[in-house]
């Protein structure tokens, strides 16, 4: 995007908040463009203006946008339902849904998730404003990040972090040395965490870290290019 050195970290922290929050998507109101620049050190118009190219690229989905004021793309939506496919039962926002998943809410009476679990479709418009003008409190209050809220024991971060005991396969060893050998800032770490769940096993992380390793060194940044890559829809 053309809107200078801050649009990744922008992006980055808007999918951090989607991920934290709804996990598939998010209002973009006031509230929430204040706590993005803030928490990565530009001005709220700057923060303003790199999303609206987004949407313009299609990093977004522009018509959702358009008429609801939500962030949101079937790339955000695929990887949320990728990550919680084994929960019981799922909330969706049907007005929200995009793509395959759309056309499978629309064609089923009871819809199911990937592992043929119920999906509850929520059709009741309601406040989505609450939960993100809390976050921006008590990051203010607390002088606490944004990202989401792991066990945090003090230390090295790669092992001052716990993933959740939710039953999820994960080979969370082997994701943590793998990013320590590519000098992974805590940062970064932490998003990498939040977008693979933890390096949970068949999740698209680990086809771009295979990608990274058969390059045989002329990706030069590897942490960029897998954030890069899972960021793309």
């Amino acid at each position: 995007m053309a809107c200078g050195a801050n649009s990744t970290s922008v992006i980055i922290c808007l999918l951090c908040n989607i991920y934290q929050d709804k996990g598939y998507y998010i209002k973009w109101n006031k509230d929430l463009s204040f706590l993005i620049a803030d928490t990565v050190g530009v001005s709220e118009g700057t923060a303003s203006e790199i999303i609206t190219k987004a949407i313009q690229v299609g990093l977004f989905d522009e018509e959702v946008f358009n008429q609801y004021k939500v962030l949101t793309s079937e790339g955000i939506q695929q990887r949320y339902l990728t990550a919680i496919e084994r929960r019981k039962q799922i909330d969706w926002k049907k007005e929200y849904l995009l793509g395959a998943l759309k056309e499978q809410i629309n064609a089923s009476n009871n819809p199911v998730n990937a592992s043929n679990n119920p999906v509850n479709v929520n059709n009741n418009p309601v406040n989505d404003n609450r939960s993100t003008q809390s976050k921006v409190k008590e990051i203010k209050e607390k002088n606490i990040s944004p990202l989401p809220e792991e066990i945090v024991r003090g230390g090295d971060f790669l092992n001052s972090i716990i993933p959740p005991d939710d039953g999820v396969e994960r080979n969370w060893d082997r994701f943590k040395e793998i990013l320590r050998g590519y000098q992974c800032s805590e940062k970064d770490f932490r998003t990498l965490c939040v977008i693979s769940n933890y390096g949970e096993i068949g999740h698209p992380v680990w086809g771009q870290i295979a990608e990274v390793r058969n390059s045989n060194g002329k990706i030069n940044q590897p942490v960029r290019f897998i954030l890069s890559r899972l960021f793309k829809k």
